[in-house]
């Protein structure tokens, strides 16, 4: 049983049975990061924090230095935990009528953008895969475009 497991079982199976066949990290990674990409246009977050840090991930099974990744991890882990401040805010807000529920719904998107970015830093490239797809599924909503992207980088 990988790391993966759990995770891959909330992933549409397709998807998830390409990241379990996937035989190169690079792969996998790309695949997360394509994932994280896709995740904050479509969530509208325009972040250059976050950018960055998807791009630390791209060549983090290469040579990319461990304090570059820690601190790149630092820094998304940062962002998402704001924006998942955000989101609950704008729910309490839409519960007790102060907000609407599209605020919220668009909060929670962005902050899904911004786990799927803290997802590619895991050191494990199969458990980033799943875990930056998850979370971008949660921003997007977009089943079929994921699978676009599993289909292109790891088939």
């Amino acid at each position: 049983m990988s790391a993966a497991d759990p995770t891959l079982r909330l992933l549409d199976q397709r998807i998830a049975d390409l990241i379990r066949q996937a035989q190169r990290d690079e792969s996998l990674r790309g695949f997360a990061c394509d994932c994280a990409d896709y995740a904050l246009t479509r969530a509208a977050v325009g972040s250059e924090e976050l950018r960055q840090a998807v791009e630390t991930a791209r060549t983090l099974d290469s040579l990319v230095g461990q304090q570059q990744v820690e601190q790149a991890r630092a820094t998304a882990s940062g962002i998402a935990e704001a924006l998942d401040n955000a989101a609950f805010d704008a729910q309490d807000a839409a519960e007790q009528g102060k907000g609407s529920q599209a605020d919220y719904v668009q909060a929670f998107h962005r902050a899904r953008a911004a786990s799927s970015v803290v997802a590619t830093l895991q050191p494990l490239a199969q458990q980033a895969a799943a875990e930056a797809c998850y979370e971008a599924y949660h921003a997007t909503e977009n089943w079929e475009a994921l699978l676009n992207f599993a289909q292109k980088r790891l088939a």
